[in-house]
């Protein structure tokens, strides 16, 4: 017997799917603004992996279970159950992704902030190891 929850349930999965929907455009809008620098760097090949995870997790299909074929409010709770438990995982990992592209940033950030448009030289040699360090241990 249906526990008349359903509408509730359809409710928070556009919730969840909206937030998901909101993670997946921030991670965009970063990915776009640090496009420049030495892509060898450490912190834009974590930005670059981020950007990878992203993708795949926007492409990735979802997985609907075992397939019932009765209809009515125990099947549409059994669905909407499995739906939620999908679109929760996702937006979680959007989360996690959305963190570390976000301390990828911060680190990109600061080394442009220290290097100013010039080349690392053993002045600053100092600096830039402390952020890489810095941002090893927020990445770890």
């Amino acid at each position: 017997m249906s526990d008349g929850n359903n509408e509730r349930r359809a409710v928070r999965v556009a919730e969840i799917m909206n937030d998901y929907r909101n993670l997946q455009h921030y991670i965009a809008q970063i990915r776009s603004a640090s496009s420049n620098g030495d892509k060898s760097e450490e912190g834009y090949q974590y930005l670059l992996r981020c950007s990878v995870d992203a993708e795949a997790l926007l492409t990735a299909n979802f997985n609907t279970g075992a397939q019932v074929a009765a209809s009515g409010p125990e099947a549409e709770k059994a669905q909407l159950q499995r739906i939620m438990v999908d679109a929760s995982l996702r937006r979680f990992q959007a989360q996690r992704i959305l963190q570390r592209a976000t301390a990828a940033t911060r680190w990109i950030n600061a080394r442009t902030a220290v290097l100013q448009g010039q080349k690392p030289h053993p002045g600053n040699i100092g600096q830039l190891q402390q952020i890489d360090n810095q941002s090893r241990g927020v990445s770890a």
